[in-house]
């Protein structure tokens, strides 16, 4: 199965997750519902209420708890397992195949696989935000730097010097929730500012038309009278 089939029944649900081949939901007291490729997440999410939120890589999630603790489940090799226990984590982010943590002192906390930024962070607190590419992470401190870690061809790399700077590019995972379908396009309505031109359009038309249709019997007239 790779999420066709097996969703939760019921109502309550509040917000929906996915990995590549697995769905997890978060219900209104916080519990998570999760269905779909085991391997992948589809199984093994935590029990219990008050979670706040769930993060993807390719094949696992990571749930946050309103304790500000962290639960990660799924495939091992993508962040399903190694995240940090204890509590004080107040933001996720994540590549293709790693996670990300900060903590309330600004710290950064990776697991994953490490040719995708799940090791290789920079040490020490101050951390303000953490970003993703597909395989790469950056982190932003109080005064501006940037530090980066990961894939060196795909940003791990080549971070510009100094201070000062803002990140604008969302998170790998982030950019996929934010993409939002287009509103519907309200339909013209059928007033009469509207209709005035289209009716005078078609009046133009059909007096063309019968100017043409006049124009050729004259002519055609014309010559059966010879």
């Amino acid at each position: 199965s790779y999420g066709g089939s097996g969703a939760p029944s019921g109502a309550g649900f509040t917000a929906v997750y996915s990995t590549y081949y697995a769905f997890a939901a978060l219900d209104s007291s916080g519990y998570v519902h999760t269905w779909g490729a085991p391997t992948s997440g589809g199984t093994g999410g935590p029990s219990g209420a008050g979670f706040t939120a769930v993060f993807s890589t390719y094949s696992a999630f990571a749930a946050l708890h309103v304790s500000t603790s962290i639960h990660a489940w799924g495939n091992p090799l993508t962040g399903g397992s190694g995240a940090p226990s204890g509590t004080g984590f107040t933001a996720v982010s994540s590549t293709m195949k790693a996670f990300a943590l900060l903590n309330v002192s600004g710290s950064t906390h990776t697991w994953g696989d490490a040719s995708y930024g799940g090791k290789g962070a920079p040490s020490g607190a101050g951390f303000t935000a953490v970003y993703s590419s597909y395989r790469a992470f950056a982190a932003l401190d109080r005064s501006g730097s940037i530090r980066t870690w990961g894939d060196p061809s795909l940003g791990g790399s080549g971070a510009p010097t100094g201070s000062g700077f803002k990140i604008a590019s969302p998170s790998y995972s982030q950019s996929v929730d934010m993409i939002k379908p287009l509103p519907d396009l309200p339909s013209a309505p059928a007033s009469p500012e509207y209709l005035v031109p289209l009716l005078a359009g078609l009046v133009i038309v059909v007096v063309c038309l019968l100017a043409v249709c006049v124009f050729r019997c004259v002519r055609l007239r014309k010559r059966l009278c010879r």
